[in-house]
């Protein structure tokens, strides 16, 4: 400052002088500024991580890190620049020489970096060198904080700019979801800080021209300077004089309908299943008689089924997605001219304000149920329920319920595996639809995690295509099969060469096959000799245990659930192997394939990806092969080797069962001792009913050879009502649990299924949440719980499973989660284990499992033989 001072006056001095004092005061300026709003950068950071770090697609990563190589230009060239800067101002001094313009105003014999004026002399030494020093310092630290602040920022704006390119994406996309609503609140909120800033008061402000307004008036828009006449404001109110937006339903008026806000795409087909928000009114009442919106959530139904009054589906049936419409009903198509006192009068018109949501058309999948079996064999009957099917396995895929979307999947094979072709062009159009659901199941069991099944299905893909081939090759992957991996990533590959998934799979595999040779080239190099001394062969041992160790930690850190091990190694160093994986938390498997062993080293999973060696058979013949099909033999002695024929259960009949083979009854606290039977579909029994929405339901399903009057079934029922207000509903499934055992294996599936749409008409007529429903099942029962926590489309509240039946569940070996009862079935699963390893799952299941007195069969009081004793005495412990 008294170096400027001195020079005052003189421009090309004053020029001088501020070259070096004018950026050393906005870089301190800027530090002081930065460190009093620190605490305004750190939610900014955390921003900035977590957009980084959180799922996006592939186009939203791409605009990412096209704004960072932006941004990380700026930085490098800021950085060069600072540097150069640097080194102009510090090298030439040196030698002697000066960039300034006065370099003997301030400056003795030898030059300095900055014009001031010093308080002794500075040509002399060490004060020179000091002064120097110091003064080349202040320079860089300067220069850096005042380009890595600006970098900084820069950095930040980058990064908002790529934020608002992703949203602007989003918003022009929202049509591509299936649920509108869901899709704008997703995308505000993972937005929402960014959003926060644009519209606060000290934010950013867009302004537009006029003439993007000049169209876009609504045709009735309200405003407060808009004045109406008495007439005017009737007529609005009636509806009267909108012809042109009004809708007659039908010829004589009975249903009128008025657009409040355009919906998208198609009108709702016949027979599809709807989510739909509505208010119900009287026409000159204000207050609603019925509301989705009380309860907090739509009503999702599926027309054609009388769930609704017929004006109101009739309007429903002229809706689009996203639509909001108001319906006017005349008595006849709504509750006629009885009505349903107190609440709705005779002859009255009702008004309903209906938000359709969304739609799924898939109401031809029920009618397959209907055919007759000659239609069953027939493909042009059964290629509309198939086509309707997809598309409902398409939307459990979307809302990720994919456990549900492998059941309809199957159901699309098993349709059409049973169907008689009578030409050519039948043959090509079915195995298209083969091939789209063997290939989309395949994607779903990669999803789950269950390789081997993966296998199974994409094998069977009658035309395979580059996604078959891929998700073939990732199941092979993970189960360490990296040549055949290989492949079928090559065979992807020469379909879609361009495809960027396809060729990261490629390199992923060739690296894990380098990786494995390698491993395998020491396993042989440090194998044991005969006739080797004792030092030498001790020190291959701890090489190969070492080498093994190294094996283990890659299957644990890696995406593979097994890894094959070389063949011709001795016992001795197959013990080895057993010890290290035994610490490591491995399984050591074998498995005969194709006439030769092979050992793999596996992850220790609920579900097997390995052909068990004496436990399964092998892979070829798989799709032939029910673990059932042993029971007796499996019972009876686990370990042994099951033949792959049906001579153990050629004696039974996979009988077929019906929906109205199973019996609902209903208890409540007024009517603890008489049942009332309820039926799917029959509203007015249960309205009629002493059901209770504001009590929690509890569901009890009984197991195998046990019916309705099973008494630990009552002793339960009785024992909730005497401690509160339930809805106790019990399931009767006699017709399919009192036949042989492995008959009610499978019918487990259409039994859940059948009691999942019950749940669904009972959530739908009375709003009871699907969390307030609590299902208890003893043995095969408690595997059904766990089919209609996958049907029901929401998630059950608690799954309570006793003794979960063990054969033909846990033996031979663990069945897949989607095949039995599971902690993903519900939001808390807890199972009572007290015949586990016997008739009973031994291992967890749950997310609580409980093994009273060890779990095993000889319980305190129990007789031995008498299971329904020990099931009697431990249910009415649990309650």
């Amino acid at each position: 400052m008294l170096a400027l001072l001195r020079v005052w006056g003189d421009i090309l001095a004053m020029a001088d002088n501020l070259q070096i004092a004018l950026p050393f005061t906005v870089s301190v300026m800027k530090l002081v500024i930065l460190w009093f709003h620190k605490e305004d950068l750190v939610p900014i950071i955390n921003m900035v991580v977590e957009d980084w770090i959180k799922t996006k697609t592939v186009q939203e990563r791409d605009a990412m890190i096209k704004q960072a190589k932006i941004a990380k230009v700026i930085v490098m060239f800021g950085c060069i620049m600072m540097s150069f800067a640097a080194i102009i101002l510090i090298i030439p001094p040196l030698f002697g020489y000066s960039t300034r313009y006065l370099t003997n105003l301030t400056d003795g014999a030898k030059p300095m970096l900055f014009q001031t004026y010093y308080l002794r002399d500075m040509s002399e030494s060490p004060y020179y060198e000091i002064a120097f020093v110091t003064q080349a310092t202040s320079i860089i630290m300067a220069a850096i904080s005042y380009t890595g602040i600006d970098n900084f920022l820069g950095l930040l704006v980058f990064h908002i700019c790529a934020q608002l390119d992703i949203l602007k994406v989003r918003l022009l996309n929202l049509n591509n979801f299936k649920n509108f609503s869901t899709g704008l609140s997703f995308n505000i909120e993972d937005h929402l800080r960014l959003i926060r800033d644009l519209i606060a008061e000290d934010g950013v402000t867009f302004e537009i021209g006029e003439e993007y307004l000049e169209n876009d008036d609504e045709d009735f828009s309200y405003s407060p300077f808009v004045q109406f006449s008495n007439e005017e404001m009737l007529n609005m109110l009636n509806m009267n004089g909108f012809e042109d937006d009004d809708d007659r339903d039908d010829e004589k008026g009975t249903v009128m309908k008025f657009v409040k806000q355009k919906g998208v795409g198609e009108v709702v087909p016949a027979n599809a299943q709807i989510t739909i928000h509505y208010i119900g009114y009287f026409e000159d009442r204000d207050e609603p008689f019925d509301s989705t919106y009380s309860s907090g959530k739509p009503r999702t139904l599926r027309l054609g089924q009388a769930y609704v009054i017929p004006g109101l589906e009739i309007g429903i049936c002229t809706m689009q997605k996203h639509e909001i419409a108001v319906f006017l009903i005349h008595p006849d198509f709504a509750y006629k001219a009885i009505g349903c006192p107190p609440r709705i009068p005779p002859n009255e018109e009702v008004v309903f304000v209906v938000h359709l949501i969304d739609y799924l058309d898939d109401g031809s999948a029920d009618t397959y149920q209907n055919l007759k079996i000659e239609e069953k064999q027939s493909f042009k009957h059964v290629e509309e329920p198939v086509l309707h099917m997809l598309v409902a396995a398409k939307d459990c895929v979307a809302k990720f319920n994919i456990k549900r979307a492998i059941r309809q999947y199957r159901k699309v094979v098993d349709c059409l595996e049973n169907v008689q072709l009578i030409d050519s062009s039948e043959e090509k159009e079915m195995n298209k639809l083969l091939s789209k659901a063997y290939t989309n199941l395949g994607v779903c069991y990669n999803k789950i995690e269950s390789p081997r099944n993966t296998c199974i299905v994409c094998r069977r893909v009658p035309i395979p295509t580059a996604k078959s081939y891929y998700h073939f090759g990732k199941a092979l992957y993970k189960l360490g099969e990296y040549t055949d991996a290989m492949k079928k990533f090559q065979k992807a590959h020469a379909l879609q060469p361009d495809n960027a998934d396809i060729n990261k799979a490629i390199q992923l595999t060739n690296k894990k096959q380098r990786e494995y040779l390698e491993i395998e080239k020491r396993l042989w190099k440090n194998c044991f000799k005969s006739g080797e001394e004792q030092t030498d062969k001790q020190i291959k041992v701890n090489e190969f245990r070492k080498i093994i160790r190294e094996l283990c930690e890659n299957v644990i850190h890696n995406d593979v659930t097994r890894h094959s091990l070389p063949e011709g190694l001795t016992e001795e160093e197959h013990q080895i192997i057993r010890e290290e994986a035994a610490i490591a938390g491995l399984n050591y498997v074998t498995c005969s394939r194709y006439g030769r062993e092979t050992v793999y080293l596996q992850k220790n999973v609920s579900i097997n990806t390995a052909d068990l060696s004496g436990h399964r058979p092998s892979i070829q013949n798989f799709q032939d092969f029910h673990p059932e099909d042993g029971l007796l033999e499996i019972f009876l002695n686990p370990t042994s080797v099951i033949s792959n024929d049906h001579a153990v259960i050629g004696n039974i009949i996979d009988s077929d069962l019906k929906a109205e083979d199973i019996n609902y009854e209903l208890y409540t606290k007024d009517n603890k001792e008489q049942s009332v039977f309820l039926r799917v579909g029959d509203s007015a029994q249960l309205k009629a009913s002493p059901f209770n929405s504001t009590w929690p339901t509890k569901i009890i399903v009984h197991g195998w050879i046990e019916n309705g009057n099973t008494f630990w079934l009552h002793n339960v029922r009785r024992n909730y009502l005497s401690v509160g207000d339930y809805n106790v509903i019990c399931v009767n499934w006699s017709a399919g649990s009192t036949k042989e055992y492995l008959t009610s294996v499978r019918l487990i599936p259409q039994v859940g299924e059948y009691v999942a749409a019950f749940i669904e008409f009972l959530v739908s007529e009375t709003q009871v949440s699907y969390d307030d429903i609590h299902i208890l099942g003893h043995s095969l029962g408690a595997h059904v719980a766990g089919y209609i926590g996958n049907y029901v489309p929401g998630k059950l509240g608690r799954i309570t499973g006793l003794d979960p039946a063990g054969p033909a569940f846990e033996t031979p070996y663990l069945k897949d989660a989607e095949e039995r009862l599971d902690s993903k079935d519900a939001n808390f699963v807890d199972v009572i284990h007290t015949c586990a390893g016997s008739l009973g799952i031994l291992r967890p299941i749950g997310h609580a499992d409980f093994y009273p007195n060890g779990g095993t069969f000889r319980q305190p009081g129990c007789p031995v033989i008498s299971s329904r004793t020990m099931s009697s005495t431990y249910l009415q412990l649990y309650t």
